[in-house]
This record gives C-alpha cells, sequence and structure tokens, in this order.
C-alpha cells in the first residue's frame, strides 16, 4: 500500500492526558481510551437544512467533510471511504480486504447531518453471538473466534429527497357482481340440472387527480457492492438525527457516496412512483383496478446528504469472503453465515435414519402394511 498522507486536521486531544479522544456510542461523548476522561461534545442549534435540489445540480458544492481528508479504494469490492488525512487503513471496511490504496483528497457534497453511533463494539459482540446461535449450520470455528478488533465503524452515506407531487391518473375500475349459471351433472348415470353463482366484473373508465407531498424518501447511496446487506439494517429512526459535527466521527470512517445527487433523486422518484400508485389504487372506489396510467409533476424538491451508522466485520470461509453488518443506532443484524458441509451431511444423515427408524417401529407394531409381525399369543 502507497504511504499514507498526513496533512493536518482537525482532531480532539484528551484535556487531561493530551491523547487523541474517539466518540464513545454509550456515553454519547468523546472519550480517551487512555485515561478514561469524556469530554462532552457541545451540542448547537442549527437546523438541519433542507437544500434547494435543482440549484444544486447547476452548481454542486464541492465542500471538504471537514478540514483535510483523504480518499481510500479497496481495489477488490471498489468500496471507497473518506478519512482524516493522518488515519490509516490497513484492510478494507466493506470486504476485509487488504487491497487499498490511498487517493487524493476528497471533495463534495458535505453532510448535512448524521445518526450518531448509539450500539457499542462490545454490544456488537453480544448480538453476534445471539444472531450466530440461530444459524445451526454455522462451522463452530466460527461461533468461537469473534474477534471485536475486527468490527469496523463505518457511516453510509443517505440522500433524503423531499418534493410536492401533483398526479393526474387514469385507469379501469371493475365492479364485482355475480350471475346464476345453470350446468349440468351425471348421477347414477342420469343428467341433473344445478345452478352456480359465478363472479364476473364489470369494467369502467375513472380519471382523477392525487396531490401528495413527500417527506425525507430515504435513498441508499452506498457503494453497490454492499448495497444490498446495507439495506437489511434498515430502517434507521430518522427523528434521531443531529446536524453534522466532526467529532462523531473521531475514530470512526464514512463511506463516500457512490450515489451522486440526481442519480439518488432518480432512485427517490422511482420509490414515490409505487407509492403514489398504491395509494391512488386505493382511493378509486372498486373492486379491481388495472391500466392505472399516471402524469406526475414534481416541484419544490429538497435534498439533504446525511450518514447512518453501521458496524461492519468480515471473515474468510474456505477462501470465501463473507460480511456481515450491525445498525448502530438500532442493533438490527443483516448478513449471511457460511455452512458447514460437515453438519450439513450429518443432519441429513441422521434425518434418513430417523425415517428409517420410525417405519422400522411401525412396521414392528403393525401399523404399517406388510407388517411381519405376529403378536405374541
Amino acid at each position: 500500500m502507497e504511504d499514507i498522507s498526513t496533512k493536518k486536521t482537525e482532531q480532539f486531544p484528551c484535556a487531561s492526558c493530551g491523547a487523541f479522544v474517539e466518540f464513545d456510542p454509550e456515553t454519547q461523548s468523546l472519550k480517551c481510551s487512555y485515561c478514561g476522561n469524556i469530554t462532552k461534545i457541545e451540542e448547537i442549534d442549527n437546523e438541519i437544512t433542507e437544500h434547494d435540489f435543482t440549484e444544486s445540480l447547476d452548481h454542486e458544492p464541492k465542500e471538504n467533510w471537514q478540514g483535510h481528508t483523504k480518499l481510500v479504494k479497496c481495489e477488490k469490492c471498489g468500496g471507497e471511504t473518506v478519512l482524516e488525512s493522518s488515519a490509516t487503513a490497513d484492510v478494507c471496511s466493506f470486504c476485509g480486504s487488504a487491497h487499498v490504496v490511498s487517493m487524493s483528497e476528497f471533495k463534495g457534497i458535505r453532510p448535512e447531518s448524521l445518526i450518531p453511533f448509539s450500539i457499542s463494539r462490545k454490544q456488537v459482540g453480544v448480538l453476534f453471538k445471539k444472531w450466530i446461535s440461530k444459524k445451526p449450520f454455522a462451522p463452530g470455528s466460527l461461533k468461537k473466534e469473534y474477534r471485536g478488533d475486527k468490527i469496523k465503524g463505518v457511516y453510509i452515506p443517505y440522500w433524503t429527497y423531499d418534493s410536492n407531487t401533483f398526479s393526474a391518473y387514469t385507469a379501469d375500475a371493475g365492479t364485482y357482481y355475480y350471475v346464476t349459471e345453470s350446468y349440468t351433472v351425471m348421477v347414477d348415470g342420469r343428467p341433473q340440472r344445478r345452478t352456480r353463482q359465478v363472479r364476473k366484473t364489470r369494467w369502467r373508465r375513472v380519471s382523477g387527480t392525487y396531490p401528495r407531498f413527500f417527506n425525507d424518501i430515504l435513498v441508499n447511496a452506498s457503494n453497490s457492492s454492499n448495497r444490498k446487506l446495507v439495506s437489511g439494517l434498515e430502517p434507521f429512526r430518522i427523528e434521531g438525527l443531529v446536524p453534522y459535527k466532526p467529532e462523531y466521527l473521531s475514530g470512526f470512517s464514512a463511506e463516500r457516496y457512490a450515489v451522486g445527487l440526481k442519480e439518488g433523486w432518480e432512485h427517490a422518484r422511482e420509490e414515490a412512483v409505487q407509492i403514489l400508485r398504491r395509494e391512488i389504487t386505493r382511493q378509486i372506489n372498486a373492486d379491481e383496478v388495472r391500466n392505472l396510467v399516471l402524469r406526475t409533476s414534481y416541484s419544490d424538491i429538497k435534498y439533504r446528504h446525511t450518514l447512518f451508522p453501521i458496524w461492519i466485520s468480515s471473515y474468510i470461509y474456505r477462501n470465501k469472503s463473507f460480511s456481515y453488518m450491525v445498525n448502530g443506532q438500532t442493533g438490527r443484524f443483516s448478513g449471511k453465515a457460511p455452512v458447514s458441509i460437515p453438519k450439513v451431511i450429518l443432519a441429513v444423515a441422521l434425518t434418513i435414519l430417523l425415517i428409517i427408524l420410525a417405519v422400522y417401529l411401525l412396521r414392528a407394531s403393525g401399523l404399517l402394511e406388510g407388517s411381519s409381525y405376529i403378536p405374541a399369543m
């Protein structure tokens, strides 16, 4: 790996011993790992601002996140992480690969807000053991080798979007009605006439309008290689947002957004359309709706760039990398444990033996046809 730049940046020395302090999820303060001194993070009354989307597209801001930052990229999975320029990264936070290289200082849209970590590294260990205990086919070694130093705390980027919408729609609305039909059946070789109720649908053309305001549509702006795993951590409680302060990132890293502002809005609009289709379908007074066509306009679009906390760990099993993540706010788990082939074979073998034993016992008791069991006289 290349030498990493050590440009001067914002750091937070301990008021007691001078060592650098890190954000502590349990106390929601800066804590010194050497002397244990705790420094409260000064609260700010700044309102979390939402920015005009159209204006930012024309003049997208290019700000440093805090002082000097650098970008570290994994050559294996493509994950890009924003770090303080004095921090080092020996392995990728997302896949565990050692193929990481430093890049140029990163500039981009500065985070407007974030959700601080409230789940500590120690709590992750407890949650891991509960999670893995529910995986009966996981390798036994995995259950024993949990190491807290392999856990990385990372802030994942999200966009939030607000928008007024006005939709004009047309659709076919169906109302059910029933008719009586006659049919013939053969009974004892003779035809008999019977009746039954048959459901039919009467269709009518409908149209209308539907205004709707969307508040905080969340779009995961994480790297595509782990987006599915990250989505398994949702939902995040948006009411936990606080104004962005670099102190919250002390001791952690933040992923660079891989989904840009414009692309993020495309994802948000797709979600809005799905919601509009569901709500308009419910609004139409009908038993069934088909051929729904929407024409939706969007206005007063606002956005903000925010960061959500997750814990990430990865491990190698049989030359294959596995990752799991923990929601740093709620403790929700997302991941896939490897399967131990010997355990699967043993489980299958035991199942077959149990089936054979059950058949033998049934035969022995005479409850199964073909039994050769003769009861004692």
